[in-house]
């Protein structure tokens, strides 16, 4: 069931057999297999109790062995598989593990010698080159992936698993066709593969998508937004490469392809075969997966800091020869996010740093682990940021050229243990101890905010009185008196207030929680409250003020920016108003009004390009007056000085509406131009 993806069955048929008998070591080890593919940090520790009950359990060290290297614990993953070959020397499994520990070590002879050994009790093992490309893919060698499955298939024709792994390798470095041919073989030899039929189920779907190419990119596009898309992705990721390539000393050497799905279901699908990916954008190398702004399936999200996001990883990934490990390639697409726009990226909210005080956090020489293996739902938001603030340290004390650095270690084939020296100069150890003084010292205040909280959540939970309850406005006053920095209890104590109408109360109090974290930027946040009341009392500029800073550190909150966006319009200030529309853009670019008002905007402040980008938005939506939009985008041309695009869209205006008077006298003065131009 786990091989056909499900893990629904999978799960009742182990829990039958560990009610049986619960120390069963395969029904544990099942159960591990089954709390991995449901990507549960549990995993290892249910392999482990397998283990204990049966030490010499071949397929518990090497299950063991797959989750430590996706963690990139390559010493403690070669111990298990070198554990289970003293139990079974002839171990074909093992032997796959341990040579994937070889290769990812960079050590070909010892690779090599180690498949040598496995092909010697089986000439057919193709597998093993299936594993090793497998393991190769957890650590973002796609291209190396190719090579190692083709020599798969060539020693075993009819390993269909190793066709699927070509081809669905090949279709994440680009080549398109030839990985389909290759997931059609796989799937003709065994077509109950659900990623497989997923995939070119996907591929199938292409025909309706349309190649849009911008400076460095192609952007692939469904064509019925493919229009209003380009305006705006192509753009911003021409300006992402070019200034991350200029800061990294690293240009792809072809053009990158950039997928743009408009339902998450379908990016899930191209990045791990099925549907339910939580992730907003994947980066192969030269190719690049991203949801589409607005995409089906899922929430509000910046899908402009996601797009620089994984441009980032295109740039660091190539840079050091797809060597990088996961928590500095993801740290430093975070690190660049926060540089590329005000508010994109993550900053340290309550959560991080409550997780943080609670111990929650891996040192950074275990931080790979938080991705592959969390063990708290957050913990994998968390690591990112964790990653982020490592960036963030090395860049204070080393300078930029660190980074720089360390990726040319990796390119070089060494190991982060010995960059960290060679470049840092610390051990594994003393960066651990650095980065949490660092934590300590930058952010002392915002703990120290946090702690009471902490304090009361720990002693609730050694002395549970019932499920959680409203706390009296008694009670947060009293936790007030005797902590004034007690941000949770401020905050409670200013929204209590809100809704019992008390505005100078509720001020007081959200203004104390605001000054106290205003890294808290959420819905529930006291910008939320506090913008709404200064808005009720007609006192906009506060309100404004307030969505502002909101805005600066909540990346996907549209509804602020374009509440933000209507306030400065009132107040009269359309130049603040245009850039909070502008950033608005960057999270939905749904809302035909929206662009109207982005364009009259820039069309008021002389931004002519601006105002066509705009009019092109509007009609990609296929407005209600299509006639009108056309005129009002040959406006903007005009304003700009290009009359000849000017005429084309005053024409095709006129086609649409042919008795439209404004574009009949705009068509007028264009030719009258036209002819003093001539003569």
């Amino acid at each position: 069931f786990l091989d056909k993806y499900n893990s629904g069955e999978a799960k009742a048929l182990i829990e039958e057999v560990l009610r049986a008998n619960p120390r069963h070591p395969r029904a544990l080890l099942a159960d591990a297999r089954r709390l991995q593919f449901d990507g549960s940090g549990e995993a290892i520790g249910r392999a482990r109790e397998a283990l204990e009950v049966n030490p010499r359990l071949v397929a518990g060290r090497t299950f063991v062995a797959r989750l430590l290297i996706a963690a990139e614990q390559y010493v403690a993953a070669a111990g298990e598989a070198e554990a289970a070959l003293e139990i079974n020397p002839r171990s074909l499994e093992a032997l796959a593990v341990l040579a994937s520990v070889r290769y990812l070590q960079r050590d070909p002879v010892a690779f090599e010698a180690v498949a040598s050994r496995a092909l010697q009790i089986n000439p057919r093992y193709g597998e093993l080159f299936r594993v090793v490309a497998e393991m190769a893919v957890q650590t973002r060698l796609y291209a190396a992936a190719v090579e190692l499955a083709r020599r798969a298939v060539k020693i075993d024709p009819e390993s269909w698993t190793s066709y699927g792994v070509l081809g669905i390798n090949q279709l994440r470095i680009g080549a398109i066709e030839e990985g389909r041919q290759n997931l059609e073989r796989a799937f003709a030899g065994d077509p109950f593969n659900v990623w497989f039929k997923n995939t070119l189920d996907l591929l199938d779907t292409f025909e309706r998508y349309r190649t849009t190419p911008s400076e460095s990119f192609d952007l692939i596009l469904e064509q019925d937004r493919a229009d209003l898309l380009a305006l705006y992705i192509g753009p911003l990721a021409d300006e992402a490469l070019e200034t991350l390539a200029s800061k990294y000393g690293y240009r792809p050497a072809q053009r990158v392809r950039v997928e743009v799905f408009a339902r998450h279901a379908d990016f899930s699908v191209r990045t791990v075969g099925l549907a339910g990916l939580g992730a907003l954008g994947v980066a192969f190398g030269p190719v690049v997966a991203i949801n589409a702004p607005g995409a089906a399936g899922l929430g509000p999200f910046n899908w402009g800091s996601t797009l620089w996001h994984e441009i980032a990883h295109v740039v660091t990934l190539g840079v050091s020869s797809s060597r990088v490990p996961r928590w500095l390639t993801e740290g430093l697409s975070v690190f660049e996010e926060r540089r590329a726009r005000p508010g994109w990226g993550e900053e340290p909210g309550p959560g991080f740093l409550t997780a943080y005080l609670e111990g929650k956090l891996l040192p950074v020489s275990r931080i790979n682990e938080g991705f592959v293996r969390p063990s708290y739902p957050e913990q994998i938001a968390h690591s990112y940021l964790q990653a982020s603030l490592v960036c963030e340290l090395i860049v204070q004390e080393h300078g930029f050229d660190a980074i720089r650095r360390m990726l040319a270690g990796y390119a070089e084939g060494k190991h982060t243990p010995e960059i960290v020296r060679q470049v840092l100069g610390l051990s594994s150890r003393e960066l651990d101890d650095r980065f949490e003084g660092f934590l300590q010292e930058r952010y002392a205040a915002r703990l120290a905010t946090l702690r009471p909280s902490v304090d009361r959540r720990s002693a609730h939970a050694a002395n549970p009185h019932g499920g959680p309850q409203p706390v009296p406005i008694e009670e947060l006053e009293r936790r007030i008196r005797e902590h004034p920095d007690d941000f949770v209890a401020r905050l409670q104590l200013g929204i209590r207030w809100y809704e019992q109408q008390q505005d100078e109360e509720a001020i007081a109090q959200l203004q104390a929680a605001r000054d106290l974290f205003p890294e808290h930027a959420g819905q529930d946040s006291a910008y939320t409250y506090l913008a709404r009341i200064y808005e009720q009392r007609g006192d906009l500029d506060h309100a404004a003020r307030e969505l502002r800073q909101m805005t600066s550190y909540n990346k996907a909150a549209y509804q602020a920016y374009a509440k933000l966006a209507e306030l400065l319009v009132r107040l009269g200030r359309d130049g603040e108003a245009a850039n909070a529309l502008e950033r608005a853009m960057y999270i939905d670019l749904s809302d035909v009004v929206a662009h109207e008002r982005l364009a009259a905007l820039n069309q008021a402040s002389g931004d002519w390009h601006g105002a066509i980008r705009e009019r092109r938005a509007v009609i990609a939506l296929d407005p209600v007056d299509r006639a009108q939009a056309l005129y009002l985008l040959a406006v903007a041309y005009r304003g700009a000085g290009d009359a000849r695009a000017a005429r084309r869209a005053v024409l095709e205006a006129l086609e649409t509406a042919p008795s439209y008077r404004l574009a009949q006298d705009l068509l007028l003065e264009l030719r009258r131009n036209g002819s003093r131009e001539t003569r």
